[in-house]
């Protein structure tokens, strides 16, 4: 009898080895598909400059084919910080917003974020600080903590007191 339970046992285990292997390999061929699509993809490099004058968000494809844009640090209006989702993780975005409706957007991951982040109070009087905004547009995780940093409207309020 005892041997009867053993050879049950045995062929269970082997029935969950088995449904664990393809279901792994049924994952490994999705990842491997999914990867082959996004390595499929051209890379992108985004970076961002500023100067006295303007802020420029430099979008290069490896296709030699590059798109600039510009604003001007008089044109922007409203800045606002926010957190978007990126399924796997959490981007830092900032919108630079004119009065009429265009803007640039500038991630965390381009270069000159962090240069620019600190830039912002010097070039738009009255910008919130990094070191005031950056936790409450951070944590928690998963919600995108739309915080405005900026407003011009009410910075020349507040100057001109």
């Amino acid at each position: 009898m005892q041997m009867g339970r053993s050879s049950t046992k045995r062929s269970k285990a082997r029935e969950v080895s088995e449904l664990f292997s393809s279901t792994y390999q049924a994952c490994r061929r999705y990842l491997l598909l999914a990867g082959a699509r996004l390595s499929a993809r051209p890379e992108i490099i985004y970076s961002v400059c500023f100067d006295h004058d303007e802020v420029v968000l430099e979008i290069a494809p490896c296709d030699d084919v590059s798109r600039t844009e510009r604003m001007s640090w008089g044109d922007v209006r409203f800045v606002y910080a926010y957190k978007q989702d990126c399924f796997a993780y959490d981007q830092i975005r900032l919108e630079l917003l004119d009065g009429r409706g265009n803007g640039l957007m500038v991630t965390e991951e381009m270069r000159g974020w962090h240069g620019l982040v600190q830039t912002l109070p010097e070039k738009l009087a009255g910008c919130q600080r990094f070191e005031n905004w950056f936790s409450p547009v951070a944590y928690p995780a998963f919600k995108r903590n739309m915080t405005l940093l900026y407003d011009r409207s009410h910075s020349v309020v507040l100057a001109s007191k």
